[in-house]
């Protein structure tokens, strides 16, 4: 019997995902890369000229190869005409290897001309996100090589080891979410305890619900 518990788009979801969901397991790409899926399809339903969400797949390729190389993994999603850039990274540095220790949020921004980095865990991804940040900024403009400058945005932090990939997923609907009512993005507010309290919760109960449409 398959142990698949839901086929969205490109991401697969078993039961070893909604284990990791229903404990303080540590979020794995699989339920990063269907979160991103989601929010791209639904909260990004018509903002997907101005928005994309690159995944935890894509994100650590493009962490881990040359600059030379990047234009060839990212050059058909047209980053230069994005007003919104979202990358879910982590710590992992092992190219034959997933998963990592540690996940942020990092956000290029044109209208900032900024990369905005949300880490809940303040200073731990800030290498990997400006060597990130650095690659990906080739892509936006091929008349400058000045990387856009890099803001450790000032947002909640988590209280434990497990729930960095619950708040890069709560980072990410905010910022969509901020930007659909104010382009501008003038204000940041924190994420609320309360809500990153019940969000595993909540996102079980999505699950559920896309599993039985």
């Amino acid at each position: 019997m398959s142990d698949v518990v839901l086929s969205y788009g490109d991401a697969l979801l078993r039961k070893a995902e909604i284990e990791l969901l229903s404990g303080n397991g540590w979020l794995n790409d699989q339920i990063i890369g269907f979160a991103f899926e989601y929010i791209q399809n639904v909260a990004c339903k018509d903002l997907s000229e101005q928005v994309v969400l690159i995944g935890p797949e894509v994100t650590q390729f493009v962490k881990l190869v040359s600059k030379d190389e990047i234009s060839s993994i990212l050059g058909s999603m047209n980053l230069q005409d994005k007003d919104l850039i979202i990358f879910a990274l982590n710590s992992m540095q092992d190219a034959d290897r997933a998963g990592g220790s540690h996940w942020s949020l990092l956000v290029y921004s044109k209208w900032k001309n900024k990369w905005l980095h949300f880490d809940s865990c303040k200073g731990y991804n800030h290498v990997e996100a400006n060597s990130l940040a650095a690659k990906v900024s080739t892509c936006l403009n091929s008349q400058s090589s000045k990387v856009p400058p890099l803001v450790n945005v000032d947002c909640l932090q988590q209280k434990n080891g497990y729930d960095c990939g619950c708040f890069l997923i709560q980072h990410a609907q905010h910022i969509v979410q901020l930007y659909s009512q104010n382009r501008t993005f003038e204000e940041i507010p924190k994420l609320k305890e309360d809500t990153v309290k019940g969000f595993r919760k909540e996102f079980l109960n999505l699950i559920s619900s896309l599993k039985d449409t």
